[in-house]
């Protein structure tokens, strides 16, 4: 608790700056998962891909998915996992 009172502007600072880390350890620790210890993680395909699924969603709207997806599958093989919870089977 804080010694100044519940609402106190410095109180509330760290109490922001706490939850802030806590996000940021959350969301690490997904990415640590998803990269290493998800079912998925024996799936071929880059690890960044493993982590986000921003690269998906960006190739998804600029259009370029269908090229890109053919790419992955040429480097990596039949079956390629090109986001967290997602795997393309050519």
């Amino acid at each position: 608790l804080c010694r100044f009172g519940i609402n106190h502007p410095s109180c509330l600072l760290v109490d922001n700056v706490t939850d802030n880390l806590q996000y940021l350890a959350y969301q690490l620790g997904n990415i640590v998962y998803s990269i290493f210890f998800h079912p998925l993680s024996n799936v071929p395909g880059p690890w960044y891909l493993a982590a986000s699924r921003i690269p998906y969603i960006r190739h998804s709207l600029n259009g370029s998915l269908l090229p890109w997806m053919q790419e992955l599958h040429e480097k990596y093989g039949e079956i390629v996992r090109y986001s967290p919870n997602e795997v393309s089977d050519r």
